[in-house]
């Protein structure tokens, strides 16, 4: 008898997870722009937008970026939205894309943001889209932190072409009930995952004002990102701008 209620307790046990993954994997978007593409997660949805979280590295100076979901097994038609507010300095690289509500083309999933800062062994999963093709799903653990970034592991998996295509993936909490980290770019020296606290994202796009402690990790000047480039390859460094944080914030309407 005691056997069979921990089995039951364990088969209902891991239906949750495998549902809230289901979440995760339906909010979990291909972002692309002309000659380059990665992932990104829907945060939010209100009366007349869907709001997207990605890399601004990903979306690279467009206006516009096509999204495209996945459900039920099937690559879903894209929805094409506006970059309303990307970031890109020596701290932070995010963007957020707004997509009117009625050409979305499935169902409206999505996985709030945290401020909840992620802690050293940490379970995390992560959604995104390798070499700008179909989502799959990571789990992964949270290595270190150090504010405004965190590594995590594994970082990689096979070849290039299998993580190509996935910044701008959400990191979220085992139970992928929310995001608390934004993948960005890899790091060859230790073979993780880096990722920025989401927290500090959150902050940044929508607080463009806070101060960055002066003993904050830069982002690498060239570093190794996440996405797909159609002309230079699988993957391509990034050259961050050489500007004082803030100046490339371009602020539109966001969620409340």
């Amino acid at each position: 008898m005691i056997s069979r209620v921990i089995f039951l307790s364990l088969v209902i046990a891991t239906s949750q997870v495998f549902a809230a993954w289901r979440d995760v994997y339906e909010a979990t978007v291909r972002v692309e722009v002309p000659g380059a593409a990665g992932s990104g997660i829907v945060f939010w949805v209100d009366d007349r937008f869907v709001w997207v979280l990605t890399n601004a590295h990903v979306v690279g100076r467009s206006s516009s970026a096509r999204v495209i979901p996945f459900q039920d097994g099937k690559q879903l038609r894209p929805a094409t939205g506006t970059v309303t507010l990307r970031r890109m300095d020596g701290y932070t690289d995010a963007a957020v894309v707004r997509i009117p509500r009625q050409v979305w083309p499935g169902r409206l999933s999505f996985v709030p943001l945290s401020l909840a800062v992620p802690a050293q062994g940490q379970q995390i999963v992560t959604v995104g889209c390798p070499a700008a093709d179909w989502p799959s799903l990571w789990h992964g653990t949270v290595r270190q932190v150090r504010w405004p970034h965190f590594s995590f592991f594994p970082g990689r998996a096979g070849s290039r072409d299998m993580m190509s295509g996935r910044s701008g993936s959400a990191i979220c909490d085992v139970w992928g009930t929310k995001v608390i980290g934004l993948l960005t770019w890899y790091d060859p020296s230790t073979r993780n995952g880096k990722a920025q606290i989401l927290r500090f994202v959150i902050q940044r796009l929508w607080e463009s004002r806070m101060e960055v402690p002066s003993s904050a990790p830069r982002i690498p000047k060239h570093y190794e990102p996440l996405h797909w480039q159609e002309k230079a390859g699988d993957l391509a460094p990034v050259s961050l701008p050489s500007t004082q944080p803030g100046d490339s914030v371009q602020a539109q309407e966001c969620p409340d």
